[in-house]
């Protein structure tokens, strides 16, 4: 066994950090799990599907963008201008001045029970069978939210105020009574225009998803974590060469 060129015995490790400075095992303590979780991620969600939607914005409150999930472990897409395979579809509807979620049958949309307002998941809620969902052998709406009296027995859902983003959740047809969950991140804007920021499904059937998983950070993320581990590295260098650990034995 060796450290660095220097033969160990059996057993030397725990010396070898014993001769360290505080200071030493402190970096490493914090270098090495920040380079262990960075390594770990993309295989703990190698189920999930992404699909970075790019922020894209319907065009004006009268307009409309249809997205897909994905299938078969392939990414989704979105469009502003309809597909065949298009899912999902986030609209305003100018005459009931309400801006609305289209699902095309076999799939679904998490809404509140006891209520016709889409449901505002928070980040890492859980996307399950276990949900109360509503089967619909057609296509059809839900409200994300009402900005007049045009459905007076409802009030207004606080889950979807203008200006707000968040995830909402999704669930694809797989054949039979299986699907497979995803979930959305969206804002209804100011302006009542609807953007689509990105989405996600799991591939395994019949299988949880939490909300905002699979997302892949922003490459300032891993700017930040590549100068912290090397920044980490180049100190911890000059350290040895400043302070040579001497071979210690057990």
């Amino acid at each position: 066994m060796s450290f660095d060129g220097h033969a160990l015995a059996p057993g030397a490790g725990a010396a070898v950090f014993r001769a360290m400075s505080r200071f030493d095992r402190l970096a490493l303590r914090i270098v090495l799990p920040a380079l262990a979780v960075a390594l770990a991620a993309p295989a703990a969600e190698a189920q999930i599907v992404y699909t970075n939607a790019a922020n894209i914005t319907t065009p004006s409150a009268a307009s409309y963008l249809v997205f897909e999930l994905g299938s078969n472990g392939n990414p989704g897409s979105a469009s502003t201008t309809f597909f065949s395979a298009a899912q999902f579809a986030l609209s305003f509807d100018g005459s009931l001045d309400t801006p609305q979620l289209g699902i095309r049958a076999a799939n679904s949309a998490y809404f509140n029970p006891g209520s016709p307002w889409l449901e505002n998941f928070s980040l890492n809620t859980a996307i399950s069978p276990g949900l109360d969902w509503y089967v619909f052998a057609f296509d059809f709406s839900i409200f994300i939210n009402n900005n007049t009296s045009a459905y007076n027995s409802y009030v207004a859902s606080n889950y979807w105020v203008a200006g707000t983003t968040g995830y909402v959740g999704l669930r694809i047809g797989a054949g039979g009574s299986d699907y497979r969950y995803g979930w959305a991140q969206i804002s209804y804007n100011n302006d009542r225009s609807l953007s689509l920021h990105d989405f996600a499904y799991e591939q395994s059937i019949n299988t949880a998803i939490n909300a905002g998983a699979g997302a892949i950070p922003e490459p300032s993320t891993y700017a930040a974590l590549a100068g912290l581990l090397a920044g980490g590295a180049a100190f911890y260098a000059k350290r040895r060469k400043q302070f040579p650990l001497a071979a210690t034995a057990a």
